[in-house]
This record gives C-alpha cells, sequence and structure tokens, in this order.
C-alpha cells in the first residue's frame, strides 16, 4: 500500500513503471527514503549499481521481479529502488560503496548491509521474515554539509598555529575582561 502512495507521489519523476524499481539518485535520495531520520516512508531496500558491472546486471532481473513480487503484497511496506553509483558521487561517499553490487536495507534510521541471499523467492522471504536484522548493522550516515567538507583552515587560508594564537588571545580575554564587566554591571 505504501509502494502504491509513493507511487501516487512521484508520478512519472523517480520511478520506472515498466519494472516497478524506484531510481534514487543524489537529488531525490533523502527525500524519498528519509533514511537519515528513520521517519515515515517506510523500509526501503535498495541495490547501488553500475551498467558496466556484470554481477549487477545479473542481478537485474531478480530486482525487478522482487519489485513487483513486493508491490503485490499489501501487508509489506517497502520500496524497491535502485541507486546508479556513476550519477550519485554523494551516495557512494555517504555510504562507503566500494564494491558493486551493494544491497542496503533501510528500516527506522538503520542500515542493513545484505549479503549473500540471491534469487527472489530468497530476497521476498528475507524481507517478509524481517531477515535483514541478521547482517551487519548501523545508524544511517547523515547528510554531510558544506561545514562538514572544509575545514576553517581551508575557509580562511591560515596557517594552523595562528588559530592557536586566535585561542589564546581569546582566552586571556575572557579571562581578564569578564570579570571587569562583571563587576560595574
Amino acid at each position: 500500500m505504501l509502494f502504491l502512495l509513493i507511487l501516487g507521489v512521484l508520478g512519472q519523476e523517480g520511478f520506472d513503471k515498466e519494472n516497478a524499481v524506484v531510481e534514487l539518485d543524489d537529488s531525490n535520495f533523502e527525500h524519498l527514503t528519509q533514511a537519515a531520520t528513520g521517519a515515515t516512508t517506510g523500509d526501503w531496500f535498495v541495490k547501488f549499481y553500475r551498467e558496466e558491472c556484470q554481477d549487477c546486471k545479473r542481478l537485474e532481473v531478480s530486482w525487478v521481479k522482487l519489485a513487483e513480487k513486493v508491490a503485490e503484497d499489501t501487508e509489506l511496506t517497502v520500496s524497491i529502488a535502485k541507486v546508479n553509483i556513476d550519477m550519485s558521487p554523494e551516495l557512494v561517499k555517504r555510504f562507503e560503496i566500494k564494491s558493486l553490487p551493494v544491497l542496503l536495507y533501510f528500516r527506522l534510521g538503520v542500515v542493513y548491509n545484505v549479503i549473500g541471499i540471491e534469487g527472489v523467492d530468497n530476497l521476498y522471504e528475507m524481507i517478509k521474515g524481517q531477515g535483514f536484522k541478521k547482517f551487519n548493522s548501523r545508524k544511517v550516515p547523515g547528510l554531510s554539509s558544506f561545514m562538514s567538507e572544509v575545514s576553517v583552515s581551508e575557509i580562511f587560508n591560515l596557517p594552523y598555529w595562528v588559530y592557536g594564537v586566535f585561542v589564546c588571545v581569546f582566552g586571556i580575554a575572557v579571562v581578564f575582561l569578564v570579570p571587569k564587566k562583571i563587576k560595574t554591571s
């Protein structure tokens, strides 16, 4: 049911109607999945792939069939999606994608690294029986921001010792000026 709701919300954009797999990228991933907040859009099972990857191509047919099977199950609130890593460098960095294909299951602010399961039926049963919980998991990494990417020294382009001097001068000013300000108040 959630899958149909997402289908309605997405309309033409971000949804491949031929195979029922949501196409995610840097621009729509967090908005659609709410992965960092663990919020309300339900669980997401996401395949990270590259067009040239032979293992990714072999998985594609199963992935499409899995999406169709999950969409038919009204008890599941899971969306099946894929991310082309060539189009999504921020997601590759955020989720530390180093080999392909990678299957990540997102649930309530936790990401599970699903490995070693093949075939539509096995993947479906893993979702249905919450078998993803047996895999390594971690809190979903937060979104990167400008300040998380750049240090203060890169912004102002000053040598590190200048910052030390600034901290010392500021500390001395606080020690000597704040007590005088308090006495005069």
